[in-house]
């Protein structure tokens, strides 16, 4: 037997006991195929990014104030799938008509969620000075609190949830008209994190979220948390006789309406103020003869299942404002339906309808 030298030449001649041609060009077009796929992935990674970092590129803005670029906007999510312009469809009141639901174990019940009321949005200081009139995400008259509206429906708390500030300014010139500024006032994210949250049903916090200081402000948003809580939705119709439908002005609500759950009446929120809108204007026909629809600022908010939602009504003697009559409507936190109540305050009789809705 030949010593094997370790060439190897004695194997050098051999080949494959069965060879298939087809299959061997078969095998070659495959692995060719598979290049090209992976080429290809590569290729729509590679515009993935580009895409990404254009998109990023765009909520990457320079701050004067801290002389460096900020986010501007959420930034964390895919801005390519993820429309930031786009309203959520998920409205309010998604299980009112739930009449399936058994009642509401207000003292805690598995259907009750942590939640989220924004009481205010302060203008804690300006550049510019007071006051200040602006427009865009929030708008403001000439007070340093902000008139908010909205949300269309309440915020249910899981995680961190984010605000976008994106306000400009307006300046009112001396024969009263009102032009627009453009001027950038306060823009960027406020955070509120919930990890910081007691996790009780029984648990409430009232606070701010830390100040975004920004282009000519410094703004801070003010909250209330809610451990359990559920949805409440509030319409007020006011109801006249078919003959006062002729007169304009009474055809409108002079006053304040405010709400806040019974346990934290210092959390209260403004669901309408007629010194804050044309009081003119601020009211629709409603259905019947004589009812015209109260066009609220808010009416969608949170309320603490182991409380009373109370509403507070503030009605002023005539158009001016000079006197003031004040009344307290409660109602009690339910899991879905809804309650109607006939108020009179001032000679004036409002119908206040209360939605209610599991999240």
């Amino acid at each position: 037997m030949a010593e094997d030298d370790g060439g190897g030449d004695e194997w050098s001649g051999l080949e494959p006991f069965f060879y298939d041609e087809a299959v061997a060009r078969a095998d070659g077009e495959r692995a060719l195929e598979r290049q090209r796929e992976k080429e290809r992935k590569e290729a729509e990674h590679q515009a993935w990014r580009e895409a990404c970092d254009a998109a990023r590129d765009k909520i990457l803005e320079y701050d004067p104030k801290h002389g460096c670029r900020t986010y501007t906007r959420l930034w964390f999510c895919s801005s390519i799938l993820f429309n930031l312009d786009e309203e959520s469809p998920i409205g309010p009141l998604c299980r009112t008509v739930d009449r399936g639901q058994p009642p509401l174990h207000r003292a805690g019940d598995s259907r009750l969620r942590m939640s989220l009321n924004v009481l205010a949005v302060n203008i804690v200081s300006s550049d510019v000075g007071y006051p200040v009139l602006v427009y865009g995400t929030v708008i403001a008259r000439d007070d340093e609190t902000l008139v908010l509206t909205g949300p269309t429906r309440s915020i249910e708390v899981s995680d961190s949830v984010f605000f976008e500030v994106n306000l400009k300014l307006k300046e009112e010139e001396d024969d009263g008209d009102v032009v627009v500024d453009d001027r950038e006032f306060s823009k960027g994210l406020i955070e509120f994190r919930s990890l910081s949250m007691p996790r009780g049903v029984e648990d409430v916090v009232v606070g701010s979220c830390s100040t975004l200081d920004s282009r000519l402000s410094t703004v801070e948003l003010s909250y209330a948390y809610i451990g359990g809580a559920v949805e409440a939705a509030v319409d007020v119709t006011l109801r006249l006789p078919a003959a006062a439908g002729a007169g304009r002005h009474r055809r409108c609500f002079h006053g304040q309406i405010t709400a806040c759950s019974s346990s934290i009446p210092d959390a209260s929120i403004v669901l309408y103020d007629s010194s804050k809108v044309n009081a003119t204007s601020n009211s629709s026909a409603g259905g019947a003869a004589g009812d015209v629809a109260v066009d609220l600022a808010r009416r969608v908010m949170a309320v603490r299942a182991a409380d009373e939602l109370v509403l507070t009504l503030i009605a002023a003697a005539g158009d001016a404002d000079c006197h003031h009559y004040r009344t307290n409507v409660e109602f009690t936190p339910r899991i879905c339906g809804s309650e109607s109540l006939e108020v009179s305050i001032c000679g004036i009789k409002l119908l206040i309808k209360v939605s209610w809705s599991a999240f």
